[in-house]
């Protein structure tokens, strides 16, 4: 089992391939931050992280079968 992560926004263009979901092994991202690691992304880019539907922290542990949801900040007006 892996872990599935989806992007929204235009941290799609950034994830691996473009691809707007994908799966990591839970092996290579103990936690958020190691998984942002993974994927290329800076914390800085990331505004709300979702772990199977609740918010977290960089710092938060991840384990096999997680849903995690990245979610850029929006601006405009």
């Amino acid at each position: 089992m892996s872990i599935r992560v989806k992007a929204a926004g235009h941290l799609r263009q950034r994830m691996p391939g473009k691809q707007a979901e994908l799966s990591v092994e839970p092996a290579q991202a103990g936690t958020v931050a190691d998984l942002l690691a993974i994927l290329g992304l800076q914390e800085s880019q990331v505004w709300i992280v979702r772990v199977n539907g609740a918010n977290v922290q960089p710092d938060h542990p991840l384990a096999e079968g997680d849903f995690v949801e990245l979610f850029p900040l929006v601006g405009g007006g």
